[in-house]
């Protein structure tokens, strides 16, 4: 039995993954739902992929999401767990993003 580590479905179930979108400097790019049956991960039409399935599209690059270089937020804070400095880190930068945003309203 596989199970996917995120949302903590079995991945043959045909269950949809509950990870819906990916973040980039706090900024969320959603997920592309399944357009057919997985035969990797085996999530049903129109649910969404499990994060490790071969099918998964990068929801910025469009590539396979499993081997592209582009990273996210969630990959900072799977790496180490027990690594406070990186839950600092994307802490900043959502801060910054934020932060950033808010001096633009106020012009």
């Amino acid at each position: 039995m596989a199970v996917c580590t995120y949302c903590n479905n079995e991945m043959t179930s045909g269950a949809s993954c509950t990870v819906d979108a990916l973040h980039r400097l706090g900024i969320a790019w959603k997920l592309e739902a399944a357009r057919r049956a997985c035969g990797d991960c085996g999530v049903a039409r129109g649910g969404l992929h499990h994060l490790g399935c071969d099918m998964q599209r990068c929801p910025l690059c469009g590539g396979q999401l499993f081997s592209c270089s582009c990273r996210f937020d969630e990959d900072v804070l799977a790496d180490d767990d027990d690594d406070d400095d990186c839950r600092d880190e994307v802490e900043a930068r959502f801060d910054a993003i934020v932060e950033a945003l808010s001096s633009r309203r106020r012009r």
